[in-house]
């Protein structure tokens, strides 16, 4: 036979690859399936020892040998020749077409290369803009109005996501077309067989369900199966009212807004009586109904499931009247108003969207999820907004999860609405996140406050409402954004918080006190801490009472691995496993710091929004005595200056919260600093304090996705596994993949062709508890609105690399652990899905491709960051250990900047505290009383078991 077979001298590695090629790889390459390809087309290769040919590592034998004086022929030169063409041959034979390009591109970028051309990226960038078609206008104008400080990477992602957001429009738009008619959205004020609103369907009415009875109004494209009317109320997903449906019934067109799949009963505008239809009576029959007793408006029930009326009779409780048709829509998270406030909610807040909002969640009780509601056309890139909306809590608007009043209407105030001297004050407070609203709430019960924020409210964005949009802030690079991108010196991607409740707006949400080490380190009282922390847990957190699948897995594989003792749920910071709590309640929506203003006095508070903060105003006295802090400069969003005074009285303060990058910027800007740093800025040097700005550091963290053979819940970080070795480790679940973070991922080759766009699987997270490397901020210019120029300085200290080290070791365990088996692909090691993660482009860091990536390449290459930096006016260097800014008089800083290190898994809890803790000896001083004991609550553990 081997006379016969041109295969008999080759390797039976090649032999059997090259006879089972299609077997091994079921699927060719195509440009979204990349990772999955490459993981089985490794694993085969690998499997018969033929990777090497691919990766280079082994190397070809000498073309020549040496014989007898002369050279000749190397045999084995010409079989691995050979081999190598095979290898080849099947590689390409796994292609698919609409790689083709791909090559064809390599060829133009070889041959630019060979004559040594270099193209500037600006010219790139104009190439690529002038040659999109007209689909992409909004594209190429939000390009051209940022021309000057994009690059060609950051294009890159947005093109590609853009692209991804015109094909959901296509498709919408092949999904209307092939729709017959329309039906005229029925608009009720009252019952009849005929009714249909958010919550029942009529009479023979139904959207796009097939089968029995209607279902619930929505904004979908895609039709949903399942008997939805009758008395039983049985399947789908949206259960309708009572009435025989027909199959396949189309759309409703909004009689108001014109918005296909909207109803007027869910549209926000106001209420138009001359699109009201008259007709024979019968379920088709639109009524408005308008009576004597009922107003021209239209309001927002947030006592009830979100509807509107005219009738002031059926209000649960007063509210602000929805704006007319030309102003921006407001909200269904927006507060309910105080009975005390004469005026609208906040008049001046604008909306990005120049149309009422897609975001129109169902409210039927028996609502549990909902599809993909299609993306607008002509909304840039940046302004889209989420795929998939957040659903609202059952029977329940979200508000009524809150306190039954919010009076932020009555104390709060954008900017533009102030005067040029806006006033005197006991207190002022700049910074409105995570200290600095539970800071003002506990002034404000005894002395007169004014707090600064250079964002909006919370309450009005769904983003930071609800858990499920964590992803779209986070990859939100728009102006107006709740979140404020920046990258690091060290090329790590970053951000802070630009909306009332700072920080706690936009993250995960996950809430653990302090250990008690961290808390005696801090020299804090240990009975007063712990009040503290209960007087901010009764207002906004919640215990996790159930495990999903996801995060139940993970809690046994942190046990299996050693991560013990398991603590149960509990507040405490406890080595080993444990369930912590969150801020999100069981519904998802968030409960930031911004709550806490509920615990103010709305008589002594004033909260301005929209700030931008230039200067701390300062009093040079005669020589020898220290400077005193007397005023704040700042601007509104129209660019109009306003100045606002302390009343000057012995503990009137200046607050300084603006976090561990806002406040040493501030400082600086505000003339205390290092005096050669200030001085090549122009800035008039108030106080020489080399120490500002110094000593930044932050928790960096190493990460894995684990792809699941499975789809998982969605899930934010219940569990925590805090080890011995100095690592926490955390996980997530079934993120929701907004287009920046598909462009992203679809870098790395990564499948995104999951039909929900939410990952399928999760990610392993390892955080560094303390950091010993540290770093420095200084400024880039005058201009507050930028961000300053940030150094950490990663793994500068060999410690912190042999930390992620260890806790990369954690995780390995984990994976490999018996509890995970049900999820992970058996035939996934974990050194092929650390080689994954690292062609993940998380970070603007370079690096080194191999083979097999250690961990300590991992560690150093894939930096990660929770944004839990601190330092840069720490506690003894900037301030004294009451937090006031040593050299100066009238100032103070609270905040993440003066921490040695980040207290607890996520410092927000002991943020949080520290505002409301800090300034009790002055509270006490001022009022002569405890004049917080009536609110906090009894002493207790932290244990969430009892």
């Amino acid at each position: 036979m081997s006379g016969t077979d041109p295969l008999s001298k080759h390797p039976t590695g090649i032999k059997l690859f090259m006879q089972n090629l299609h077997t091994l790889v079921h699927d060719k390459l195509t440009d979204t399936n990349y990772p999955a390809w490459a993981l089985n087309v490794t694993t085969a290769l690998s499997a018969h020892l033929l990777l090497g040919w691919v990766t280079g590592d082994d190397k070809a034998p000498p073309e020549k040998l040496q014989k007898d004086g002369g050279q000749i022929d190397n045999p084995d030169f010409a079989l691995w020749t050979l081999i190598d063409t095979q290898i080849q041959a099947c590689l390409l034979a796994i292609l698919s077409p609409s790689v083709h390009k791909y090559a064809q591109l390599e060829s133009i970028l070889s041959d630019l290369d060979a004559v040594n051309e270099i193209i500037p990226e600006r010219d790139i960038i104009n190439a690529v803009v002038r040659g999109l078609p007209a689909d992409y206008s909004s594209f190429k104008q939000l390009v051209r109005m940022n021309e000057a400080s994009l690059t060609l990477a950051q294009i890159s992602g947005w093109l590609g996501a853009e692209e991804l957001n015109l094909e959901f429009e296509q498709k919408l738009t092949m999904a209307e077309s092939s729709i017959g008619g329309t039906h005229t959205a029925l608009y009720t004020a009252g019952g009849d067989r005929g009714q249909q609103d958010e919550r029942r369907s009529g009479s023979r009415g139904c959207t796009q369900q097939s089968g029995r009875g209607g279902g619930s109004v929505q904004q979908y494209s895609q039709p949903h199966h399942g008997r939805g009317g009758g008395r039983s109320s049985r399947g789908g997903p949206y259960r309708g009212g009572g009435g025989r449906g027909s199959q396949g019934c189309e759309l409703p067109v909004c009689k108001i807004c014109d918005k296909q799949g909207n109803s007027a009963a869910s549209c926000w505008y106001r209420y138009d009586e001359s699109t009201a239809e008259s007709s024979s009576s019968g379920g088709s029959r639109a009524m408005h109904a308008a009576t004597s007793t009922q107003n021209g408006n239209w309001y927002l029930d947030t006592g009830a499931n979100t509807h509107v009326t005219p009738d002031f009779s059926r209000l649960h409780a007063p509210v602000s009247p929805i704006p007319t048709p030309g102003t921006a829509p407001p909200h269904q998270h927006l507060p309910a108003a105080n009975p005390k406030a004469t005026s609208p909610i906040l008049p001046t807040i604008q909306h990005h969207s120049p149309r009422p909002t897609p975001y129109h969640p169902a409210t039927h009780p028996s609502s549990t999820a909902q599809p993909t509601p299609p993306i607008p056309p002509g909304f840039p890139l940046s302004h889209r907004p989420p795929t998939n909306p957040p659903p609202p809590p059952p029977n329940t608007h979200p508000m009524q999860t809150r306190a039954k009043s919010v009076p932020y209407s009555f104390f709060t105030k954008d900017a533009t609405l102030a005067n040029a001297t806006a006033g005197h004050y006991d207190y002022i407070v700049i910074g409105g996140g995570t200290a600095g609203c539970a800071l003002a709430a506990t002034l404000s019960t005894s002395v007169k406050v004014l707090l600064l924020q250079r964002g909006g409210l919370p309450y009005i964005n769904p983003n930071a409402t609800h858990q499920s949009g964590f992803a779209y802030t986070y990859f939100d690079m728009s102006p107006a954004s709740a979140a404020q991108q920046f990258v690091s010196a060290d090329g790590v991607r970053l951000v802070r918080g630009r909306i009332l409740g700072g920080g706690s707006a936009i993250n995960v949400g996950y809430y653990s006190r302090a250990s008690k080490e961290e808390v005696s380190e801090a020299g804090w009282d240990p009975h007063l801490v712990n009040e503290s922390y209960m007087w901010v847990e009764r207002k906004l957190t919640f215990r996790v009472k159930t495990l999903l699948e996801w995060q139940a897995a993970v809690k046994d594989r942190l046990v299996e691995a050693g991560v013990v003792p398991y603590n149960r749920g509990t507040y405490e910071h406890l080595e080993g496993t444990k369930i912590g709590n969150s801020i999100c309640d069981e519904n998802g929506y968030r409960h930031s710091a911004a709550d806490l203003l509920d615990y103010a006095d709305d008589t002594k508070i004033t909260l301005y929004l929209h700030v931008v903060v230039h200067q701390i105003l300062f009093k040079i006295p005669s020589p020898g005595r220290k400077p005193i802090a007397y005023g704040v400069f700042f601007k509104d969003s129209k660019g109009n200056g306003h100045t606002a005074f302390l009343n000057g009285g012995p503990n009137s303060e200046i607050i300084l919260s603006a976090g561990a990058i806002g406040s040493p910027q501030l400082l600086m800007l505000s003339g205390i600093g290092p005096s050669d740093h200030l001085k090549s800025h122009g800035i008039d040097v108030i106080l020489d304090q080399q120490m500002v700005g110094q000593r930044m550091a932050d928790n960096l963290l190493s990460r894995i996705l684990v792809p699941s053979i499975k789809p998982v819940e969605t899930s934010f970080s219940d569990v925590v596994g805090i080890t011995h070795s100095g690592n926490y480790i955390e996980t997530l679940s079934g993120l929701a993949l907004v287009p920046e973070a598909i462009q992203v991922l679809m870098q790395a080759g990564i499948n995104m062709s999951f039909p929900d766009m939410k990952m399928q699987g999760g990610a392993l997270f390892s955080k560094v508890n303390k950091t010993f490397s540290e770093g420095h901020l200084e400024l880039k210019n005058r201009d507050p609105n930028d961000n300053p120029t940030v150094t950490f300085n990663y793994f500068k200290d060999s410690r912190d690399l042999q930390t992620c080290v260890r806790g990369m070791e954690v995780i390995k365990k984990v994976f490999e652990s018996h509890a995970f088996a049900s999820l992970r692909n058996p035939s996934s090691s974990f050194q092929s899905i650390l080689n994954l993660a690292a062609t993940i482009p998380i970070n603007q860091r370079p690096k080194h491709h191999r083979k097999s990536i250690s961990f300590e390449q991992f560690c150093v290459e894939n930096v990660f960051s929770m944004c839990h930096y601190h330092g840069g006016c720490r506690v003894d260097s900037v301030v004294d250990r009451d937090y006031k800014v040593i050299g100066v008089d009238a100032l103070r800083v609270v905040d993440a900047s003066t921490f040695f290190s980040a207290p607890g898994t996520n410092p927000q809890a002991t943020i949080m505290m520290l505002g409301s803790t800090k300034l009790l000896k002055t509270m006490f001083f001022l009022q002569g009383t405890q004049a917080f004991s009536d609110g906090i609550p009894k002493l207790g553990d932290g244990n969430l078991e009892k």
